[in-house]
């Protein structure tokens, strides 16, 4: 199992904290279409890649507060989604992104 989205999503929450503007990962075809994702729901600014690395540009406010302003992994059924979409019997790995005016569950993997 390759766990690049999970170093990804720690990556920016520690970025976040220190308010960095740009962070870099290894490239791969995973992480451009994870980051593409984040991109497209507005919570990274833009990616670049160069060579073997990805530049992520971070998302901040004009005061320089963060678009995301929260980041959980649950490797458990979210409790914001219905309970009728997940089978007790399968593992799932969930991200909860939040900002100032919704919170965001995303289902990243399941596993049997």
């Amino acid at each position: 199992m390759n766990y690049s989205f999970l170093r990804i999503l720690n990556d920016i929450k520690t970025a976040l904290l220190i308010k960095k503007l740009t962070i870099t990962v290894k490239y791969s075809k995973q992480n451009i279409l994870f980051l593409r994702y984040l991109q497209i729901q507005g919570f990274i600014s833009s990616i670049v890649k160069k060579g073997k690395i990805v530049i992520i540009c971070l998302k901040y406010d004009s005061q320089l507060v963060p678009i995301i302003s929260g980041i959980s992994i649950s490797s458990k059924a979210s409790h914001n989604r219905p309970k009728r979409l997940f089978d007790s019997s399968i593992s799932n790995l969930t991200v909860n992104l939040t900002t100032s005016k919704k919170k965001y569950t995303q289902l990243l993997a399941r596993f049997r």
